[in-house]
């Protein structure tokens, strides 16, 4: 069933607008020191085949406009979304089965979010601290996101992408299989790691360091940037792409163990740029 969870200048309390309760479904309500509870189970135990019509079995919560308390939402199977919501205290979201939506969210403290099988979609989220992204199978796409404190995502099975993102402190996405994709994403600290699939790396500038490492599949970088160190490792694919600056900017530590390069170690520049891969080529060129 989809579970919705939105913000309405109508209602002064958080408010169930309607459910459909089915012939198998638990449902249990309850309401206490201000927190609403709402449980929806379903107890068939037989297949049905429906021809025509199917009965929406949807539930939507709608909370006040200035809301301003905790949401901790869980569903086994069906979509999920939470949208326009602004300085909420706390947000933890898990759905076991379906697609998770999170758009036009701000909240003041940690986010978890986990996604076990579905696409994972935000869309303008603000965290005053620390954001984590968990999912098992199927796409991530994160974009216009502002974090002041660390970001962490984990994929296991499907692409994901994050772009015109904001962290304050460590920006880490760990992949292992499917492409990963960065583009306008500054931070302190990146780290992108995947064990088979490609990495692609597009206006990307760390304050400190940046690190991307690669099991199986190319990476691809262009206008990258890193106030100390730039490290790009690869197993078994090629390392192409740009960096901002000069040559001269860093100190260049080269190896390819299998396959050319175009880089010369040399000891120039106060920052270091280590460029690595077990089998394939790399070319990097710099954009002054």
């Amino acid at each position: 069933m989809a579970k919705k969870a939105k913000a309405a200048e109508n209602v002064s309390k958080a408010t169930i607008v309607y459910y459909v309760p089915q012939r198998d479904d638990n449902v249990n309500i309850s309401e206490a020191n201000g927190k609403l509870t709402f449980e929806r189970k379903d107890t068939k135990n037989y297949i049905s085949i429906n021809f025509g019509s199917v009965q929406d079995t949807s539930t939507e919560i709608v909370l006040p406009a200035d809301f301003k308390g905790t949401i901790d939402a869980t569903d086994k199977s069906g979509s999920m979304s939470v949208n326009t919501l602004e300085k909420l205290d706390g947000l933890k979201l898990h759905n076991s089965s379906g697609s998770l939506m999170l758009e036009n969210v701000s909240v003041l403290s940690d986010v978890e979010v986990v996604c076990s099988s579905g696409s994972l979609f935000i869309e303008k989220l603000d965290v005053a601290g620390n954001l984590t992204l968990e999912e098992h199978s199927g796409r991530t796409s994160a974009n216009n996101i502002v974090v002041t404190g660390d970001f962490s995502a984990k994929t296991s099975s499907g692409s994901s992408e994050y772009s015109n993102t904001t962290i304050a402190g460590t920006f880490s996405v760990n992949g292992s299989s499917g492409s990963i994709n960065c583009s306008r994403l500054e931070s302190n600290d990146i780290s992108v790691e995947n064990s088979s699939g490609s990495i692609k790396l597009e206006d990307v500038s760390a304050k400190d360091s940046l690190y991307a490492k690669n099991t199986s599949g190319s990476i691809n970088c262009e206008n990258i940037d890193a106030g100390k160190t730039i490290t790009l490792k690869n197993g078994s694919g090629s390392i192409k792409g740009t960096i901002a600056g000069k040559e001269s900017d860093y100190s260049i530590l080269s190896n390819s163990k299998s396959g050319s390069s175009n880089l010369e170690d040399s000891r120039k520049g106060e920052k270091e740029l280590n460029v690595s891969t077990g089998s394939g080529s790399i070319k990097i060129e710099f954009e002054d």
